[in-house]
């Protein structure tokens, strides 16, 4: 039911090595994780979603419980998403019933973490949602367009986020982000 090949990191060597490098600067830790695990669980019903998938956060939030990451992107929609577990062990952690859907998105997103004083500012200029502290509040998760490219927005602190994103877009995202965090760097 699920493959487990091998996923090769797409972070750009140079930005990687520019962002350590202008971390004083800059203010943003960045990291990668390559080789999440992402399940897409649907259901017919809200009801059915929630009496199936435990812990089911409301929509637009995340909970974490048992290693996985439960992110509430629709109604009847959940991402569960794990570092350390497989496919199958993230499918029995979240109690997947048989009557939902599940598909395993893990070879196409990339999540990419940053943290820090001047990450809010860099994202906001990038991302069409409101990311203001007082609008996107941690434990919360957002769907919305970030340097042109459809991703996903978690807070897990007042300064650190994870985005999710497809994979094939991610180099266009770190060569806009680049251009974001070179600016905050002047600006400082």
């Amino acid at each position: 039911m699920f493959d487990l090949p091998e996923r090769e990191p797409v972070l750009a060597a140079e930005l990687k090595s520019w962002g350590d490098n202008h971390r004083d600067a800059t203010g943003i830790a960045i990291r990668e994780f390559a080789t999440r695990t992402v399940l897409r669980i649907e259901s017919r019903s809200v009801d059915d979603l929630e009496r199936a998938v435990k812990p089911v956060p409301t929509l637009n939030s995340f909970r974490t419980a048992d290693g996985v990451i439960v992110c509430r992107t629709g109604p009847a929609v959940v991402l569960a998403i794990s570092d350390g577990l497989t496919p199958p062990e993230v499918a029995e952690a979240v109690g997947v019933a048989d009557q939902l859907s599940m598909t395993d998105i893990s070879h196409g997103f990339v999540t990419l973490a940053l943290a820090g004083a001047g990450v809010r500012p860099v994202l906001s200029g990038l991302a069409t949602t409101d990311l203001r502290p007082g609008r996107f509040l941690p434990g919360g998760c957002v769907r919305t367009t970030l340097a042109r490219h459809t991703a996903q927005i978690r807070c897990l602190d007042v300064e650190h986020f994870e985005i999710q994103m497809d994979r094939s877009l991610c180099l266009s995202l770190w060569q806009r982000l680049e251009v974001a965090l070179k600016r905050s760097a002047w600006s400082v």
